[in-house]
């Protein structure tokens, strides 16, 4: 909950900080648009390379839980055929 005040406020935080600087921007209206569109796309771009290495980490963290499942079904089949046969040998 807390991480997502912080989130929240600095989300609020960059829109005001935004609108202020546009406000008394030294350049004229279009130089600001220009300006506004290139940061607008760098945020984009960043979002991006962080979004696709998120979804690579994940991607590698889900390929190591099934193979971790898998072997434990391995072993379990294993340590259960080991029991039957002791079972059926008593």
């Amino acid at each position: 909950m807390a991480e997502s005040r912080f989130w929240e406020g600095f989300l609020i935080g960059g829109l005001v900080g935004l609108a202020a600087g546009l406000l008394f921007a030294p350049q004229s209206g279009a130089e600001s648009r220009r300006l506004v569109m290139e940061k607008g796309r760098e945020v984009a771009d960043a979002a991006a390379r962080g979004y696709q290495s998120t979804a690579a980490r994940v991607g590698e963290a889900a390929r190591t839980v099934r193979e971790a499942v898998s072997r434990g079904r391995e072993v379990a089949v294993e340590v259960t055929s080991e029991l039957t046969e002791q079972a059926e040998q008593n």
